[in-house]
């Protein structure tokens, strides 16, 4: 097919797509809408009868105001998409039920993609992509993501309630869907890949999560890509017997009790139940997605453009940082954006004048914990998440400020001053201090050896205190001063995870644990008394205790994992102090390490530790300047204290990084 007629069928595409996101505005409805009132009754009665924009046009308050919050409602069935579904009022709040359908949320999701790709080619030249490896490579990923439907239905039964999971027609329609969607946004993804590498910052922006699934779209982009590379080179095929033999080892843990779990804000990055279709399924996905992802880079590394990758940087934390005021303060734009741009969690709704009034007019003479209101994500899932992104952006502006002399006009400062602000909202500690510490590295590297090295100590022991005094503030019962001695710090994780577990029924790892400092293993005391005292200064000795509290593994689930993407059973297996027997207390561990420990047990540690060591040795043999590999480095320790390894956007960062330094190539 030549390139008039694709850009045709695009065109008419984005025309569906807009005709779909006017909500089927009923133009030639004789029933006309009733200003909501606190009488609740015709809403109540005339159900999937109005869109959301004919709704709003004639009630605008609706769309402003505070107490009006529009909810997304994704088991609709198609007839009801993007109308009225239910308004509820609980005290002054009304709560405005949209219906959405995840089939629909998929296709839009997808067009929307492929035409950000189309605009992305600006020369509108279409590579010859289709052909037998594309077909194949387009029918194996869609049986992969319907083989995942089957593996969850227990999470499937209740998005996709319209449609019987037990009938083999339904995974016929789920398989045509996903084929269709695969096809257009991997043909245009396809066409424009060298250019697509610059823009790869907007991550963050477009986070992917379809809704009503719990998948990413862009796992339907690298999983495609990487089989494709299989295709085209057989020796890459060996990676298939390594991941399969490991699986092995997964499903032979796996027992009958189908242990469950929502994913909540981890929605597309997170198995919901523990079994052996959902392992293996699971397992696939992140494998193949890492290698996609490391397959893509490398291929298209000579194509990256360090001023071009710069602006992306900056524009996208600049568009973030306005996207989350925006949609703050508008439901509808709050209601699509969750749709559309794959949200794992709605924009929060608290960032306007007094918030920031709050924040920086607060006296840091009273208790530090004051500061801690001021904390908000924004569009992103978690504050840590963005305040990682915030942070990159400004190390790798600088590096490239400092380094590559790169031209800047007052529209750039507008956009960093905006950037910096994002990042003292987002109350990532972390990453201020490492902001800071690596702006300055440059300049210390300059200095005597010795010097350096003291002004580096002295900078450190500056970063512990600010930590510590902090905390203990924060501890105090009366926002007074309070020192812990190195026996409380050193036995925090221990103590906390005693305290959340049930008298009796306590994990393997508290009895471990418990038994060790009985018996006097210095060893193990050693070790985990560091670990303890460093989770009390970052804040952390709460969250990893309860995570030992919970944490029972077998041999194999020590030594192997559980599975990537696997957290089930960790959240089940064990009961503690204040779980719900329906959900349980998710509180995430803010480790990635912990993930990874869970994942891939101490062998997938010791091949991550000893990956970081092979990159570091073959940078400093081929010295690769710092621009790619401060950023890198600012990434690792944020995900010792933080878990946005669950989202793609972190994902692809991490591995964009990573695989640039350790290809020893130079920019």
């Amino acid at each position: 097919m030549n390139s008039i007629k694709y850009s045709k069928s695009l065109k008419i595409l984005v025309v569906f797509t807009l005709i779909v996101l006017i909500f089927s505005y009923t133009f030639f409805d004789d029933q006309k809408v009733v200003e909501l009132t606190d009488e609740l009754g015709y809403y109540q009665i005339n159900t999937c009868k109005h869109s959301l924009f004919e709704f709003q046009s004639n009630n605008l308050k609706t769309t402003f105001q505070d107490h009006y919050i529009i909810n997304v409602y994704n088991y609709s069935d198609i007839s009801c998409y993007g109308k009225i579904s239910a308004i509820d009022r609980v005290k002054d709040t009304f709560y405005i039920s949209v219906g959405f359908n995840p089939f629909v949320n998929l296709v839009l999701t997808s067009l929307l993609l492929s035409f950000v790709f189309y605009i992305s080619n600006k020369e509108k030249k279409e590579k010859s992509v289709l052909n037998l490896k594309f077909f194949i490579s387009l029918f194996l990923t869609s049986g992969l993501f319907t083989y995942g439907i089957i593996s969850e239905t227990r999470f499937y039964e209740k998005k996709l309630r319209y449609l019987d999971l037990t009938l083999s027609s339904t995974y016929i329609t789920i398989f045509l869907f996903f084929l269709f969607s695969i096809y257009f946004i991997n043909f245009y993804f396809l066409n424009s890949s060298e250019k697509l590498i610059n823009y790869f910052p907007y991550l963050y922006l477009f986070l992917g999560v379809i809704n009503g699934f719990n998948i990413n779209i862009f796992y339907l982009i690298f999983i495609f890509y990487w089989i494709q590379e299989m295709l085209k080179n057989s020796k890459l095929l060996k990676y298939n017997i390594i991941l399969f033999i490991w699986i092995l080892f997964w499903i032979s843990q796996v027992e009958s009790n189908n242990f469950y779990l929502d994913p909540d804000k981890i929605v597309g990055s997170s198995s919901t139940v523990y079994n052996k279709h959902s392992t293996i399924f699971w397992s696939i996905l992140f494998f193949y997605t890492l290698l996609g992802i490391i397959s893509y880079v490398k291929n298209n590394i000579g194509a990256i453009n360090l001023s071009f990758l710069n602006k992306s940087f900056l524009n996208a934390g600049t568009t973030l940082f306005l996207f989350g005021l925006i949609t703050s303060k508008f439901s509808t734009l709050n209601a699509l954006s969750f749709v559309l741009l794959g949200q794992n969690k709605t924009t929060t709704r608290d960032l306007d004048l007094n918030f920031f009034y709050s924040c920086f007019n607060t006296d840091l003479t009273q208790t530090a914990g004051r500061f801690e209101g001021c904390t908000t994500r924004g569009f992103s899932p978690s504050a840590e998440h963005i305040g990682e992104f915030y942070g990159i952006i400004l190390i790798f502006y600088f590096l490239n400020f400092y380094y590559k002399k790169i031209e800047s006009n007052i529209f750039d400062y507008s956009k960093l001053f905006l950037v910096f602000i994002g990042l003292l909202i987002s109350n990532n500690k972390a990453a201020i201090y490492l902001v800071a510490l690596f702006c300055l590295y440059p300049f210390l590297k300059k200095l005597q050896r010795k010097k350096a090295i003291l002004f580096l100590l002295v900078l450190i022991i500056c970063f512990l205190l600010i930590i510590g005094i902090d905390n203990y503030l924060h501890y105090s019962e009366f926002g007074e001063y309070k020192i812990f001695n190195i026996k409380f710090s050193s036995s925090k994780i221990l103590s906390e995870g005693k305290i959340n577990s049930f008298e009796g029924a306590e994990s393997k790892s508290i009895e471990y644990l418990s038994s060790a400092y009985n018996n006097n293993n210095y060893f193990v005391i050693f070790v985990l008394g560091l670990i303890s005292t460093f989770a009390f200064y970052i804040n952390r000795g709460n969250l990893w205790g309860m995570f030992i509290a919970r944490y029972n593994p077998s041999p194999v689930d020590l030594v192997f994992g559980t599975g990537p993407y696997n957290l089930s059973k960790v959240y089940n297996e064990v009961k503690i102090l204040g779980q719900s027997d329906f959900r349980g207390d998710f509180l995430l561990t803010h480790s990635s390490l912990i993930q990874i420990l869970i994942y891939f047990g101490f062998i997938g540690l010791l091949v991550l530790f000893y990956e970081f060591y092979k990159m570091l040795k073959k940078r400093n043999k081929f010295k690769n300047n710092l621009i790619m590999f401060l950023p890198f480095l600012f990434l690792v320790i944020n995900l010792l204290k933080s878990d946005s390894i669950f989202y793609l956007s972190t994902l692809f960062t991490l591995l964009f990084f990573y695989t640039v330094n350790k290809s020893s190539y130079k920019i």
